[in-house]
């Protein structure tokens, strides 16, 4: 029996010798595996997304160590800034590893993400407001409301209390968005007049909603209801989803009506991106992502495509 423990840990201290060298290898020098580097990517995008662990569900059961579900992205011009330093890096990792050295899929797989990463660097560098964090079909005052209606479970009162921690953070995560809005506006870039009218209706919307018909609070009310809460607790959770909507929710949504009705008199009276600020060359970069050719416009509308 002695024997038998003897070896059992020595096993298992070569596992965690093992373990520690794997995981200091992945995190902290260049990787043996390809394959297992750009694994470790996506876990990090993951993890560095609280809405990405919530759609993905399964660690919701580990909250209580990510806290994930209390938060929201908040992302700021620091933050742009920080994408296109870590895409460099990804970028310079992929280049170290030799094509001599990996089999064929690994040399179609490293092709495929430099690719990816040229086009997303070229665009943080060259075109980083090009793109309208307000509209009309996609804008994050849409993507956020729906994302708590529709996406952050209530299946107990500590979720019930990540939903309106949630909602706390709204205006912190739009006055990120007006960082990124201010820096577009002294680019000289707006959307078009029919993008402005649309998120300015959107928002007045929202505002104008009665207490009761607003679809965040709406949502969370019928939500606790399924789950037979006492009075008391169903009421403070209420009393507290309103105290969020009053003081962070609506205020967001001000500031940002407040910027489209200040930017509205620059309204771009037209609505391709070849009248932004060097619209053609993002008009070609664009072709390229989607099309992974570098055909020009007149080429790919001659294939007939």
């Amino acid at each position: 029996m002695k024997k038998f423990l003897k070896w059992f840990g020595y096993s298992v201290a070569l596992l965690v010798t093992l373990g520690v060298f794997y995981l200091g290898n992945l995190f902290f020098m260049k990787p043996l595996s390809l394959d297992h580097y750009l694994g470790k990517e996506v876990v990090l995008e993951f993890l560095d997304s609280p809405e990405a662990l919530t759609y993905m569900g399964i660690v919701d059961g580990f909250n209580w160590i990510t806290r994930h579900q209390s938060k929201i992205s908040i992302s700021g011009l620091e933050d742009l800034e920080e994408d296109l330093i870590e895409a460099k890096k990804v970028k310079s990792m992929l280049l170290s590893f030799k094509d001599t050295s990996l089999t064929q899929q690994q040399n179609i797989t490293k092709k495929i993400a430099v690719f990816d990463l040229n086009n997303t660097i070229e665009e943080a560098e060259k075109f980083p407001y090009h793109n309208f964090p307000l509209n009309q079909i996609g804008g994050i005052h849409l993507n956020l409301v729906e994302f708590m209606t529709d996406i952050h479970p209530i299946r107990n009162v500590q979720e019930a209390e990540a939903y309106i921690d949630r909602l706390n953070l709204f205006d912190d995560s739009f006055k990120g968005t007006l960082e990124i809005l201010d820096a577009q506006r002294e680019a000289g870039i707006y959307p078009p007049k029919f993008v402005f009218d649309h998120v300015i209706r959107q928002l007045t919307e929202f505002l104008n909603y009665k207490k009761e018909e607003n679809p965040l609070r709406e949502v969370f009310v019928r939500k606790i209801k399924e789950l037979e809460l006492d009075a008391e607790t169903s009421q403070d959770l209420v009393s507290k989803l309103d105290l969020a909507l009053e003081e962070s929710v609506k205020p967001g949504f001000g500031l940002l009506l407040g910027f489209m009705y200040e930017t509205l008199p620059q309204a771009n009276i037209h609505d391709g991106v070849w009248s932004l600020p060097n619209g053609d060359d993002f008009y070609a970069l664009r072709l390229k992502v989607y099309t992974t050719t570098n055909y020009s416009a007149e080429e790919i509308h001659n294939i007939g495509l």
